[in-house]
């Protein structure tokens, strides 16, 4: 089970296909956005990470970034021939 990445006070969390900023002391939704891409092989339950003001997202077999502060769609990269198992790492 995916738990999200905390940054100061807001949760990023994938639940039910959407990627979520939410502000834990207000308990208020900053953004919420789809995650749902044409994908094969099943579900990822899998974390977001957060590097640099972008939020990395996983989903079964693509790979998206969202701009932490609007929840803005940066890209989206799909993994050919494989699956999504495992949360991303960021590596300088």
């Amino acid at each position: 089970m995916a738990t999200g990445a905390i940054d100061g006070d807001v949760l990023y969390t994938i639940i039910e296909g959407n990627i979520t900023a939410v502000d834990t002391r207000l308990g208020r939704i900053h953004w919420s956005k789809s995650t749902q891409v044409k994908s094969f092989g099943g579900t990822c339950r899998c974390d977001p990470i957060i590097h640099d003001g972008v939020v990395y997202a996983p989903s079964s077999s693509h790979m998206q970034a969202f701009d932490q502060k609007t929840g803005e769609r940066l890209w989206t990269f799909r993994v050919e021939n494989a699956s999504i198992r495992t949360s991303p790492l960021v590596s300088n």
